[in-house]
């Protein structure tokens, strides 16, 4: 449920919230001298930070299953 929402919470986020967002992340990125302008402007815009978010939500998702079914596995009793 959490990657199917992701998307439509990173443009709400980024858009409608925060439209001046990924201008801002690719001036302080250029300035600091992290990456270059044309680096930053790949980096930094909707459909690589709805990418980005989707995989992360994808991963911690499984990751934090595996670990609850580790915890929650019950033990089943042999067959007499």
């Amino acid at each position: 449920i959490i990657a199917v929402l992701t998307p439509l919470s990173v443009y709400i986020s980024t858009v409608l919230v925060s439209p001046d967002f990924y201008s801002n992340m690719i001036e302080y990125s250029v300035e600091s001298g992290n990456s270059s302008r044309e680096e930053a402007e790949n980096y930094f815009n909707l459909s690589s930070y709805i990418l980005q978010s989707s995989i992360f939500a994808v991963v911690v998702g499984v990751v934090t299953s595996a670990i609850v079914a580790l915890f929650v596995k019950r033990k089943v009793a042999p067959v007499a």
